[in-house]
């Protein structure tokens, strides 16, 4: 599993360095994400969340995820709803959904996620500029 964090992180540093600009990567303690990660990369910092944090204090547990979910389960809503519209039985219509379907539907509701909505979620982790500035959310 660290193979692939490893891989991930590699794709975005290398797309970073082009675009000239370094980010703060903030990721929990899961055993998946291998604690070298801090130091591997030219453009990518980073951080760990301290061990066992509220998740009133992770960025996505304060909303992304929530509004994430909402319009995932718009478009599959609107996929039901067009199933059914065509005649095609509700007990049928779940047998009808690809994997494709699926990566669709995950896709699209990432980019419908504003930027205004992961700031403020940030912003009430208090995930801000002037506190990683101020060095607290460190990597050690």
């Amino acid at each position: 599993m660290a193979d692939i964090v490893y891989k991930i992180v590699g794709s975005f540093n290398r797309k970073i360095i082009h675009q000239k600009r370094p980010v703060l990567l903030l990721i929990d303690n899961a055993g998946c994400h291998p604690e070298d990660l801090r130091d591997k990369f030219s453009k990518v910092k980073v951080v760990f969340f301290p061990p066992n944090i509220t998740s009133k204090l992770k960025p996505l547990r304060l909303g992304i995820i929530k509004n994430f979910k909402f319009h995932y389960r718009r478009y599959l809503l609107s996929y039901i709803l067009a199933s059914i519209e065509t005649c095609v039985p509700s007990s049928e219509v779940a047998k009808t959904i690809t994997i494709l379907d699926a990566i669709r539907w995950i896709s699209k509701p990432l980019r419908d996620v504003k930027p205004e909505t992961i700031s403020k979620c940030f912003g009430c982790a208090g995930v801000t500029p002037s506190a990683i500035a101020v060095g607290r959310y460190r990597s050690d």
